[in-house]
């Protein structure tokens, strides 16, 4: 997996041994570098591709995830075959990091702690 900063840094390196004194054949290499980042970061959505091609990162990853929830109803993945963190609970979804992330999309649609959006339903009540 490689970060947008690092791509971003890949990027501006290419781009200034593009105008320094390359040979045509690094030259050349260096241009298809640099295309390719492009193309690869205007496709890039929410962390996959979009033509639905898996990453290195999700074709390496073969771990098994789990949604996990806390009292204060925040959401997280976990690995499936490690114990709970103290003060989360199983959510009940299974699958791959992408598989779980994207069940939390679904169902995390208030950020706010659940204390939070108590305290201010009952300021609500008072006005």
């Amino acid at each position: 997996y490689i970060c947008d900063e690092c791509i971003d840094l890949c990027v501006e390196i290419i781009a200034d041994e593009i105008g320094n004194d390359l040979d045509e054949d690094a030259a050349a290499v260096a241009r298809s570098i640099h295309e390719n980042l492009d193309n690869l970061r205007a496709r890039k959505i929410d962390g996959r591709l979009a033509s639905g091609a898996m990453t290195d990162r999700q074709r390496a990853d073969a771990t098994v995830y789990k949604v996990v929830v806390n009292h204060e109803e925040q959401y997280s993945v976990w690995p499936a075959d490690r114990e709970n963190a103290t003060g989360w609970r199983d959510a009940g979804k299974t699958g791959t990091r992408d598989e779980c992330t994207e069940y939390i999309r679904e169902v995390w649609t208030d950020m706010r702690p659940l204390s939070l959006r108590k305290q201010m339903a009952e300021e609500g009540e008072r006005e």
